[in-house]
């Protein structure tokens, strides 16, 4: 499961998910298009791939490490980072496209 949350906020994509499916997506961000580390959830947060992980299922969640707009009414697209946008697509692309996933 590929999760995107608030990808486009903050100066980089974060991944967070089992080792494999994260040392996939970090390899794929050693392109220098692509800026993304290791990441870690606040305390207390989730996201929508913790179901997943829950029932056994591989997840992977990129996300935006700046989670100050996050619904509030600052929550708007002059804040977006398209280029991390264009990464999180890169990145997925990469690992659907991957033996893994049969092909």
């Amino acid at each position: 499961m590929l999760n995107f949350d608030v990808v486009g906020s903050g100066p980089r994509l974060e991944a967070v998910g089992p080792q494999t499916l994260q040392n996939q997506a970090l390899s794929i961000a050693d392109d220098p298009e692509v800026e993304a580390q290791p990441g870690t959830l606040p305390p207390g947060a989730a996201s929508d791939h913790v179901p997943f992980q829950d029932k056994g299922i591989p997840a992977l969640l990129l996300f935006g490490p700046d989670i100050s707009r996050i619904h509030t009414p600052e929550d708007v697209l002059e804040f977006i980072n398209p280029e991390l946008l264009g990464g999180a697509y890169l990145i997925s692309l990469a690992i659907l496209e991957s033996d893994q996933f049969g092909r």
